[in-house]
């Protein structure tokens, strides 16, 4: 039996900062999972196509792979970071019915009102999407150049091949380089961004579909 527990946000605005919010969210994230997945979607999640060994849900999503460019631009000043708004994403999320659950949209906070709030404008330097005011950073090739352009978010049925960073409107995915709804769960895909709920499983083997897991029991 799975009990339900509800993490304790201490401290001051001033004394609570990113790196407290993303591990909070995390934890808050994997709890979620744990109540809305069956334990064999659970599973599925955590067990790579490719068979070497799981990770553990709060190792990767309490430290998300741009976490610290995300701290890099806020030491700089170009992402202000709200404490009150972090507080209420974790707790939005705490309390977000399973049947708005995704794992795949992790730090997208589709739920709440993000606490990274972007200060670069359209057509500056960038280097994470959370830098702009737009929340869209265009960065092509990050391996080979990690300086992008800030550009506007892409409505449904334009083209988002300009850029490798995410480009459409938060409810829409990049499927075919055009902004599209996404497709629907059992649908062939190449990458998460062609499905509407951000996970295309088994496309690392050449033969992925598109997965809604954790809806709800």
């Amino acid at each position: 039996m799975r009990i339900w527990f509800s993490l304790l946000l201490v401290g001051c605005a001033s004394s609570y900062g990113p790196e407290d919010y993303m591990h909070e969210l995390g934890a808050a994230h994997c709890q979620r999972m744990l109540d809305c997945c069956t334990d064999a979607e659970y599973q599925d999640w955590w067990t790579p196509d490719s068979g070497s060994n799981t990770q553990r849900c709060t190792d990767v999503w309490e430290n998300p792979p741009h976490g610290p460019k995300i701290l890099d631009a806020i030491q700089r000043g170009t992402i202000h970071f709200d404490a009150k708004a972090a507080h209420a994403c974790v707790q939005a999320l705490q309390s977000l019915d399973c049947s708005q659950f995704e794992p795949g949209y992790r730090f997208r906070e589709t739920y709440c009102e993000s606490p990274f709030v972007g200060t670069v404008q359209t057509g500056q330097p960038c280097q994470v999407d959370e830098e702009c005011a737009s929340r869209s950073c265009d960065l092509p090739d990050p391996n080979a150049n990690p300086i992008g352009v800030c550009r506007d978010r892409v409505d449904i049925g334009q083209s988002c091949a300009f850029t490798g960073g995410n480009a459409c409107q938060v409810e829409d995915s990049c499927a075919g380089m055009t902004c599209e709804a996404g497709l629907a769960a059992g649908a062939a895909c190449g990458n998460d961004a062609e499905c509407a709920d951000d996970w295309c499983k088994g496309a690392s083997m050449g033969a992925g579909y598109c997965l809604r897991a954790c809806d709800g029991r």
